[in-house]
């Protein structure tokens, strides 16, 4: 510029200011632009323009968003949002969502982050992420842990329980167990009592109320 446009401005510019439109400079001002930049091009490397002009080029968004985001929108997005948004709607704060799927939306985030983790996250996690297969995932990672860290004679005790909530073929198990240990308990020190201190006409009444009640809490 120092050296093209003087001269350029001296020779082109007055005639063109009496001739032509005071309106037309600002078309004239970017064709100048338009022939100063080869030069430009001639004293940078000519090495160093390759490189960096088509880089520029496709980072400037023209080729992606022709060649990558029509077929990554119709491919990704439904099948994110069917399989990945349900699990995020349910635990995730809904002010987040709206940042989280303006993030995914972003077209500078999405093709990296579509390309390089959706492959590996649709082979390896999807398939996994069932209900019935995660429950069984969670009790072979988790259960082996705190058996290790817990104390076995606690572990007894503490996973019948756990049972009992989870899988329904052992509740007839742990129901008569916790029926023979707890029940005779508490017939001997409540049931005595309050067939002596209550009227007989409420037994009947008191009596299946309280094995509603507490059983339940106790299993």
């Amino acid at each position: 510029r120092q050296e093209v446009d003087p001269l350029l401005r001296q020779e082109v510019e007055p005639s063109l200011r009496q001739e032509v439109d005071p309106l037309l400079r600002q078309e004239v001002d970017t064709l100048l632009r338009q022939e100063v930049d080869p030069l430009l091009r001639q004293e940078v490397d000519p090495l160093l323009w390759e490189k960096v002009d088509p880089l520029l080029r496709q980072e400037v968004d023209p080729l992606l968003r022709q060649e990558v985001d029509p077929l990554l929108r119709q491919e990704v997005d439904p099948l994110l949002r069917q399989e990945v948004d349900p699990f995020l709607r349910q635990e995730v704060d809904p002010l987040l969502r709206q940042e989280v799927d303006l993030l995914l939306r972003q077209e500078e985030v999405d093709p990296l982050l579509r390309q390089e983790v959706d492959p590996l996250l649709r082979q390896e996690v999807d398939p996994l992420l069932r209900q019935e297969e995660v429950d069984t995932l969670l009790r072979q990672e988790v259960d082996p842990l705190l058996r290790q860290d817990v104390d076995p004679l606690l572990w007894e005790k503490v996973d019948p329980l756990l049972r009992q909530e989870v899988d329904p073929l052992l509740r007839q198990e742990v129901d008569l167990l916790l029926w023979q240990e707890v029940d005779p308990l508490l017939r001997q020190e409540v049931d005595p009592l309050l067939r002596q201190e209550v009227d007989p006409h409420l037994r009947q009444e008191v009596d299946p109320l309280l094995r509603q009640e507490v059983d339940p809490l106790l299993r």
